[in-house]
């Protein structure tokens, strides 16, 4: 399994602790940014990847995102589980220059967030 690099990253998760220490990372982020965020929309264009055999974030879930994201632009790879950018690189970059490319030369940045 090793000489396959999509499959790196559970070797990564392997090791003792980096699964909890990761998680634990993972919640508090995801706390501050929600306690921030309540009703609040995000005003600048921004791209959503789904993929057809994600088991961890299923393409469903994102549902509903368009109300809270207006510039939202959806793209899917079906072929494809949870790590994207590692099962299909070609497919995924293709998506992100697509994106990049279309946007508005004077698109805003936002400010970056302190979490």
């Amino acid at each position: 399994m090793k000489t396959y690099p999509t499959f790196d990253y559970q070797f990564y998760f392997q090791e003792p602790g980096v699964a909890e220490a990761e998680l634990e990372k993972d919640i508090g982020r995801t706390l501050k940014v929600l306690i921030r965020s309540t009703r609040r929309e995000i005003m600048v264009p921004a791209l959503m990847v789904t993929a057809g055999k994600d088991m961890v974030l299923h393409p469903k879930m994102s549902k509903g995102m368009e109300e809270w994201i207006p510039q939202l632009r959806r793209e899917h790879l079906e072929e494809c589980g949870h790590w994207t950018q590692m099962e299909r690189p070609a497919a995924l970059n293709r998506i992100l220059v697509e994106w990049l490319e279309g946007l508005p030369p004077d698109t805003p940045l936002p400010k970056i967030s302190r979490l």
